[in-house]
């Protein structure tokens, strides 16, 4: 057993690293939301990077059908945050996070959606954020 173990030993200790880094690669590829700007996992570790937590905002376009109103008093958003992680001086200047802009158009009845969110150049979502899912409620106006 221990001759089995030892032979090669290197050899099998690189073939599992490689093995692990491949790994942590192919969860980090999919865990990536639509959108999102593709940094090496090694740059949101360093010196002057920080995380923050970003209300989402939702952006909509257009008007709902004539005779049907949008109710943004019961709009939802899911979630109603997410983490970024970037250079400390572009994080502290965000406020808010936005979806892309978002066409009702026409729409006479309430729908969910979910969609990505604006990204901003030089920062990137952190943890599989990216992505919202919103409800979007049309009524017929009285």
């Amino acid at each position: 057993m221990k001759s089995w173990l030892l032979n090669n030993f290197w050899l099998k200790a690189i073939s599992l690293a490689l093995a692990v880094i491949t790994w942590f690669y192919v969860v980090g590829e999919l865990s990536r939301a639509p959108g999102e700007e593709r940094v090496p996992f090694w740059v949101g570790y360093g010196p002057g990077n920080v995380i923050k937590e970003l209300p989402i905002r939702c952006v909509i376009k257009g008007q709902p059908a004539e005779k049907y109103i949008l109710r943004l008093d019961k709009m939802t958003i899911t979630p109603e945050a997410a983490f970024v992680i970037g250079p400390k001086r572009i994080v502290e200047k965000l406020d808010y996070l936005k979806t892309v802009p978002i066409d009702i158009t026409g729409q006479t009845k309430t729908y969910s959606v979910t969609i990505p969110l604006e990204s901003v150049k030089g920062v990137r979502f952190y943890g599989g954020g990216g992505v919202a899912d919103i409800t979007i409620p049309i009524e017929k106006s009285h």
